[in-house]
């Protein structure tokens, strides 16, 4: 499983994973494999969105999030 962790996918340097070298380790073979399932995650959107909002108090800004949370739950339905 370090192998794994050297990839670029968990924060390592490597930007591929070798499954042989995953199998086959140096006593022998680890696995026989005869069927792989992936899941695959969709793609993120390509386009992001930041939104900077300034207040005049922690207050004005504690109620804005009510209101925002309300939208998104209304949104979310």
């Amino acid at each position: 499983m370090d192998l794994l962790l050297k990839s670029d996918l968990f924060s390592g340097t490597e930007s591929t994973i070798n499954l042989g070298k995953l199998l086959c380790g140096s006593e022998g073979t680890l696995a026989f494999t005869t069927e792989i399932t992936l899941k695959v995650d969709d793609l993120p959107p390509t386009n992001t969105i930041m939104i900077v909002a300034h207040f005049h108090s922690i207050q004005e800004s504690l109620e804005a999030v009510i209101v925002a949370m309300n939208i998104i739950c209304t949104l979310a339905k």
